[in-house]
Parts: C-alpha cells; structure tokens; sequence
C-alpha cells in the first residue's frame, strides 16, 4: 500500500507545524479543566492532618513542559528498546504509537512509563516480534528498578489501543533509506568511503527525527533523504543528492526546502534535550501523585453508583418476578 493511501497519511499526517500546537493546547486545556474539576480525595481518618490534596493552577503542566517531558521519554524509550537489542522497527513504531497517544492524551492524566512500555508491547506483537509480557517486564525491572504488574499493561492496552483508533500501520525512513543508499544512481557521485558507513549514519539521524515532530508532518521518504543529506559534509556529495532528487522527483525547490526544515527540527530538538527539566520534571511527578489519587476516588465513587444501579435493576428485575410468580398463582387457582 502506498504511503498515501495509508491510516498514517489519513489519521495522522498534518500539512503544519501550527496544527500540532493547536491540537495540543486543546488536549491540554481539556485536561487541565477536568483535573480541576476532580474531587479532592478522601478527607483524612479521625485524628490525622489534612493534607492539601487538590490540585491548583500553578501545580498545572503547560503546553512546552507537557512537549518537554514526552521527548525526555521517548529518547528513554528508544534507549530502552537499544537495550533489549529490539529491531529498529519494533522500536520504531513504538516511539510512534506513544507520540500518537499523547497526540490526543495529556500526560498529566497518564502514567507516562506505564504507557511508554505498553507501547514497546503492542509494537512487539504489531511487528510479529513476539516477546512474553512477564518476561518484558522482568527485563525492564533489570534495568530500571520499576516493578510493573503484567495486569495493568493489559490494562492499558485497549486504552492505548483506542487512543491509536486501531491504526497499527507505521511506515518508518528505515526502509526508504536503505533503497537510497543501495541505488547507484546516488552512491556512485557520493564522496563517501564505504556504502554501509552513510548507511549507519543516516540510521542515527533518522533515530534523533524521533525526538521531533517531523514524522507528523513529512513522509517517510523526505525523512530519510534529509538523513542523507545530512550525513555528506562536502557541497558536492549534498549537490548531487538534489540532482538525484530532481531526477526521481521534480520539484527540486520543495524537496530542498523540506530537507532544510527536517534538519532545523533536528537542531531545534537537540537544543530542547539540552534543556534542564528538573524542575519541570519534580513538579510533574508532585502533579501525576494527586492527580492519580483523584482518578481513583473518583472511580470508586463511579463504580459504587454503578453498583447501585445495578443492585436497583436487580431488585426491580426481582419485584416483577415476584409479581408476576404471584399473578401466575392467582390465576392458576382461578
């Protein structure tokens, strides 16, 4: 199937930078009003202090500090992934189903790591990588101290699954890059010592796009020629990448112009991992604390409503049999 015809192209491909931001102020607000309408958790037993358990505006994530934190995750999630030695395609449509998630979720009504490994599970089985949940688990645990319940991944996979709306097709640069380096159209007027070497360089770069919106907004096939682009240091290797690119595709000026854009969104995302979130970071995890206590009184006072609808209907369902029991006697006896 060609990328244009695909659920990527369809669902989750935008023609602006602009339209991310504005989908993710809008996430973030909606969040933001629903967290502050949460009721504050249990008032304390007899004798005990109150604590200030409701949330309040300044306790709040922003838009930048909610961006901040997810790219500090995915770049964990990929370095989690290099861990296990997973292929880069498993790893890859994993950091593409958590940047989708939290495309259309807060991460301050999620369990951000939770999430992240629920991720790497679904890319597994979506990649016909097969790897046993408790046996993942267990190797996480090595690695990051985090004891994770298998229950609650399996929780959270319909959840993440919903948020993706089931689309489970990713096209990765991988295989676009592996194509140009192996055309001799390209290669052969490349001033590079061996085809493998450009080959493993453009692998690292399409890897550092991950931390980096360019997946939403340009197809596979631009993200790796900005790859290469950006692996040949002298102007005649990157001339001869652009006449190659108006020989394949016309329109030189537009491809040029993309390329350029992918390599200031990789610069741009290199200066936002240099950033310090410490603070950011500690003031998330305060938040993600109240917030998840919140999510669960208020789901415990949502299944005890539910209970006792339910215990009503029950009753009711009771009564009418009873009456009609009652009825089915009178008239039996005539």
């Amino acid at each position: 199937m060609p990328f244009n015809k695909s659920s990527q192209y369809k669902f989750w491909f935008f023609d602006k930078e602009e339209k991310l931001l504005e989908i993710r102020k809008a996430i973030n607000s909606s969040a933001t009003d629903r967290i502050l309408s949460y009721k504050s958790a249990s008032p304390p037993k007899e004798g005990k202090k109150k604590k200030k358990d409701r949330v309040k505006q300044d306790d709040l994530l922003s838009v930048d500090d909610e961006y901040l934190i997810l790219i500090k995750n995915i770049q964990k999630a990929s370095l989690l992934c290099m861990r296990f030695n997973f292929p880069l395609h498993v790893e890859a449509s994993a950091i593409m189903f958590f940047k989708r998630f939290f495309l259309g979720h807060s991460i301050m009504e999620y369990d951000i790591s939770k999430i992240m490994l629920t991720c790497i599970y679904i890319s597994c089985k979506a990649e016909d990588y097969y790897q046993d949940l408790s046996h993942f688990l267990a190797k996480v645990q090595e690695v990051t101290t985090a004891e994770v319940d298998p229950k609650e991944i399996l929780k959270l996979e319909l959840v993440v699954l919903q948020g993706l709306q089931f689309h489970m097709l990713v096209y990765h640069p991988y295989r676009s890059v592996f194509a140009f380096v192996h055309d001799p159209e390209l290669t052969k007027s490349l001033r590079i010592s061996s085809v493998n070497e450009i080959y493993e360089a453009s692998k690292l770069i399409v890897r550092q796009s991950f931390l980096t919106d360019a997946s939403f907004l340009f197809p596979p096939g631009l993200i790796a020629l900005s790859s290469l682009h950006q692996c040949v240091v002298d102007d005649s290797s990157q001339q001869s990448i652009l006449r190659y690119v108006q020989a394949k595709f016309g329109h030189q000026e537009q491809v040029t112009n993309s390329l350029n854009t992918i390599a200031n969104m990789l610069q741009e995302s290199k200066t936002k991992m240099g950033v310090d979130t410490s603070v950011i970071e500690k003031k998330f995890v305060k938040l993600r604390k109240i917030v998840s206590n919140q999510q669960k009184e208020t789901e415990k006072e949502n299944n005890k409503i539910a209970e006792k609808k339910e215990q009503e209907r029950r009753d009711k369902k009771t009564e009418e049999r009873s009456i009609k029991e009652e009825q089915d006697t009178k008239n039996l006896l005539g």
